[in-house]
């Protein structure tokens, strides 16, 4: 077992001892303990569906904003690089092989990221290098950093678009979900639920997220936009 999988299982099961107490606790109470998918609840339920559809959209969309100058950019680069090369034959032998080396360490696994990195940088900066001995290339260079800049900045504007949208749509499901949740309890006679996720082991007795997607489904089958509330 890797250590990740090893750390999640150790995580997995210091979940469920602390739950025990709880359980026993609720058991003795004369209460019932429940268990729920809520990543089922998510992706199975219509209202769930429905989230992830708009959200999909909308990555798309943002997406096809982007694109136009992520080409542009790719194909000016590759221009650069080829203008460049083509004055500097053991340069470009160079370059050849760190590109090799960059595209190994991207294949191998995360833990070469930092590898890569360092070669990126050296492969840009020796570009920069050949390229301050043309004053006219070297202003072409400079134009294409600041526009990988503001690029960058859009994309990461993308992000918090798409982040905001997912919170937006969490903030009108989730009343939806608790409300199911509190019902199927109810009609079980429920005093505990803890996310099926989060629990080390639990009998299919207690799993209560087929009845909590039905009762969802009944209540809500679309999600919509809203707005933050003011801190």
């Amino acid at each position: 077992m890797g250590v990740m999988n090893r750390m999640a299982a150790a995580a997995a099961l210091g979940m469920a001892l602390v739950a025990a107490p709880q359980m026993a606790s609720a058991q003795a109470a004369g209460g019932g303990v429940g268990v729920v998918n809520f990543n089922r609840v998510m992706t199975e339920s219509t209202a769930g569906k429905d989230m992830s559809s708009k959200l999909n959209g909308l990555v798309q969309q943002l997406n096809a904003q982007i694109k136009p100058e992520n080409d542009a950019l790719e194909k000016e680069f590759g221009d650069i690089r080829t203008q460049l090369l083509a004055r500097n034959p053991a340069l470009k032998q160079r370059i050849d092989a760190l590109e090799t080396k960059l595209k190994a360490a991207q294949q191998i696994d995360q833990a070469q990221a930092q590898e890569a990195g360092k070669l990126k940088q050296e492969f840009d900066q020796l570009l920069v290098d050949q390229a301050q001995k043309d004053p006219a290339l070297k202003t072409r260079l400079e134009n294409y950093f600041k526009r990988v800049q503001a690029l960058e900045a859009r994309r990461q504007q993308a992000s918090q678009q798409f982040q905001q949208a997912t919170a937006s749509y969490r903030r009108d499901l989730d009343p939806a979900v608790e409300t199911a949740v509190k019902e199927a309890m109810q009609a079980r006679g429920t005093a505990v639920v803890f996310d099926q996720e989060a629990t080390f082991a639990a009998s299919a007795s207690v799993d209560m997220t087929t009845d909590v997607i039905s009762r969802l489904n009944a209540k809500k089958t679309t999600v919509a936009a809203v707005a933050a509330r003011q801190q």
